[in-house]
């Protein structure tokens, strides 16, 4: 995961709100034109898995469900509730369905659009996702399901791949300079390479170690 930055709510989904009262009674249209914001602002990946997502592969998804004995149909328009998901999830069996498709109706404590949450996440060589906080651990191993061996393995191959083209690049070693320059730009990425959230955590503990 990475943090997802939340700014004013802008027009579309007020006026959603206001007109529509809940999800179930938007018009496609406005869907895809909330798609559209929700892609930019992430990055163009799926808030949970960080794989590549485009309008027409993903699908709008509530943190807090709008249904089931957690649901709260009264944030089911709300900006800061909606996040964009894939739909890898939907076509996989068993131990590979992941994302919105494992969460279903429940309720998570990791929060991306949260700084303090995404602080927390912990990324291993293999690709593990993880954390010290153990209901984070139950979201990433249960609930979404995000340390499958398919998500595990692109997380380990995009951190190796990212690594073995950075020390290509770098001039007179791994220094703090070079370091920032490449988490500056992993971060500033208007369309984020997928699984970034391992490269961002692994170019930060070089920072915090003395690279």
């Amino acid at each position: 995961m990475i943090y997802i930055y939340k700014g004013d709510t802008p027009k579309i989904f007020t006026d959603a709100k206001r007109k529509y009262q809940n999800y179930d009674n938007l018009p496609g249209d406005d869907k895809n034109k909330m798609k559209e914001i929700l892609l930019s602002e992430q990055g163009h990946l799926c808030a949970y898995c960080m794989s590549r997502i485009i309008l027409e592969n993903s699908t709008i998804e509530h943190y807090i469900p709008r249904n089931g004995k957690n649901g709260e149909i009264s944030l089911s328009l709300d900006y800061r509730n909606l996040l964009l998901v894939c739909c890898n999830g939907r076509n996989g069996q068993g131990n590979d369905r992941h994302c919105d498709v494992s969460k279903g109706d429940k309720l998570i404590a990791v929060n991306p659009t949260k700084k303090e949450d995404i602080e927390k996440v912990k990324y291993y060589s293999d690709g593990t996702i993880g954390s010290d906080i153990d209901s984070f651990n139950t979201d990433f191993n249960n609930t979404l399901n995000l340390n499958n061996l398919t998500l595990k393995r692109n997380r380990q191959i995009a951190r190796l791949e990212t690594l073995k083209q950075l020390s290509k690049n770098k001039h007179g070693g791994w220094s703090k300079d070079y370091v920032e320059k490449c988490l500056n730009h992993y971060i500033s990425q208007d369309k984020k390479v997928p699984y970034v959230g391992i490269i961002i955590y692994e170019l930060e503990k070089r920072l915090k170690r003395g690279t």
